[in-house]
């Protein structure tokens, strides 16, 4: 993992492409309390591996895959490996799809996070 340090309040936008990176703020024109409060801001975002975001999918989708398992026990007679094999794909596409999701929505807090630093110390 790489580490950026962010000297000047123009560096912040150098952050758009450094997802993975943790940063550490020392900007002269803030105070030590807000270059922290930034730091651990921005390392939140770029340190997101959209893990999260596939869990929130498999905890809301499970009960759906589980009752349709039990559908396919009840109404059909495939074998047992084909039940399992449709439970085990079922959960890895949930949780991609999820994780997907996530490394998306990341980049777009990103953005925002960027622009709200921005807006706050208003320079552009």
């Amino acid at each position: 993992m790489l580490n950026m340090e962010i000297k000047e309040i123009r560096e912040v936008k150098e952050l758009t492409d450094k997802l993975g990176t943790t940063v550490t703020f020392s900007i002269n024109s803030l105070s030590d309390e807000e270059n922290k409060k930034w730091e651990i801001k921005f390392n939140s975002v770029l340190n997101d591996c959209g893990c999260n975001s596939g869990k929130k999918y498999l905890f809301f989708i499970m009960p759906f895959i589980l009752l349709l398992l039990m559908l396919i026990i009840i109404f059909t007679s495939i074998s047992k490996f084909q039940i399992i094999l449709i439970f085990f794909l079922s959960i890895f596409l949930v949780g991609t799809l999820g994780k997907i999701n996530g490394l998306k929505n990341r980049k777009q807090m990103l953005k925002d996070t960027i622009e709200e630093f921005f807006k706050i110390n208003i320079i552009s």
